[in-house]
């Protein structure tokens, strides 16, 4: 069984304790506000019971509900939220009809018992907030403030039988009753307005969101985020993305989407499904390896004398940049493809096949497509080379 589950019966024990310990106070003392309040406590125990079966329905699959059923959660969370509205306006009618019949030998022990009762009830509605917020359960962080409020209620409940028996000419607790309605529609209110959003799949927590586009942002092939729509269902995440790579090689613009995919997953919980469409880069920048400033394509890689770089195939966009680590002894390779990356270079090319494997990982890695040709010359590969890279 899991924590929220729990919780939800706990719930339902300590409801029906708080309903029976405020219907006998209120016999007691003659306080038709805790007789009021203790069946509120029992409309709690109804509350603490569709929780249970709600948390237990939204694990369930079905094909006619292809998303799943999360989302009864949140239905849980607004009809909670419209059962304190209707307790609050019972509450000040309650106060604003009912006559004060205390007596008065029995007020100083039924405050320190309610006293007492409020005390617990403030421990164990923080308890549920802290865990409906870790388990990321609408319904059980609602129900948690919802405690909180009848903590709120004991307490000046407590209060008001006490100023009540010591000034009985004032209405104290008529007065208290009111203020405890207001604050009751106030966090309804709030708790519905979360729900209908959701509902309506309205946007999420903007942390999240904030989250999860820094998160595809810092991938280093992902030029930029398109769009981003994160719908939440219950507490799962429903997550559709479109960005930019600074690649046009299918195989690793797939490869690109799945790390992609990982990351959110170890970073960002309960992620339910995951959707990235890429977009190519429309900019394709080529570097060819030549031997000579007349363009004559090189068999070597990173010890090429000049790269010719294009943006367009007809030529007309191209510089001849003498190779700047042509000189070095050690990590050529390494430097080649950061000075690659910072030209935005996406694919590159030589004269026949290339051995070095080293080189040819650290290019992949990088997102850097390497196409190996016959042609002698860049004249050559401006005309052929459309039709045999472009696959």
């Amino acid at each position: 069984m899991i924590q929220g589950e729990t919780i939800a019966l706990i719930g339902v024990f300590i409801n029906t304790f708080l309903g029976f310990s405020k219907y006998i106070l209120g016999y007691i003392s003659g306080s038709l506000s805790l007789k009021a309040d203790a069946f509120h406590s029992f409309l709690d125990i109804l509350i603490s019971l569709l929780i249970f079966v709600g948390l237990k329905i939204t694990q369930r699959k079905s094909k006619h509900f292809p998303f799943g059923l999360h989302k009864i959660e949140n239905l849980l969370s607004l009809f909670i939220g419209v059962v304190m509205i209707l307790a609050g306006i019972e509450i000040i009618k309650e106060a604003i009809s009912s006559p004060s019949i205390l007596k008065g030998e029995k007020v100083p022990f039924t405050s320190a018992v309610i006293l007492t009762l409020a005390v617990l009830n403030s421990l164990w509605s923080s308890y549920k907030i802290k865990v409906g917020k870790e388990i990321q359960s609408p319904s059980i962080t609602s129900d948690g403030y919802h405690s909180r409020i009848e903590s709120l209620t004991l307490f000046l409940i407590s209060l008001g039988l006490l100023g009540n028996d010591m000034m009985s000419y004032l209405p104290i607790d008529k007065l208290l009753a009111v203020l405890i309605s207001l604050s009751i529609f106030k966090v309804s209110l709030t708790i519905m307005w979360d729900a209908v959003k959701v509902l309506l799949d309205g946007t999420v927590d903007q942390a999240i969101y904030h989250n999860v586009q820094a998160i595809l942002a810092t991938h280093a092939m992902v030029d930029s985020v398109r769009e981003l729509l994160i719908r939440q269902s219950g507490k799962y995440l429903y997550i559709e993305a479109v960005i930019l790579l600074k690649c046009n090689n299918i195989d690793l613009a797939t490869k690109i989407k799945n790390e992609l995919q990982n990351m959110l997953r170890n970073k960002v919980d309960n992620i339910e499904r995951i959707t990235i469409d890429y977009v190519k880069s429309g900019k394709t920048v080529l570097a060819i390896m030549a031997d000579n400033v007349d363009g004559e394509i090189s068999r070597n890689l990173a010890n090429a004398p000049f790269i010719f770089l294009l943006t367009e195939l007809s030529g007309k966009n191209m510089e001849v940049i003498p190779n700047p680590i042509i000189e070095l002894k050690k990590q050529k390779g390494i430097k080649l493809v950061n000075f690659l990356k910072e030209h935005d270079v996406d694919t590159v090319v030589t004269r026949g096949d290339m051995k070095n494997k080293g080189i040819l990982a650290l290019l992949q890695n990088a997102g850097i497509k390497y196409v190996s040709l016959s042609c002698e010359n860049i004249h050559q590969f401006l005309y052929t080379y459309g039709s045999q890279t472009d696959r």
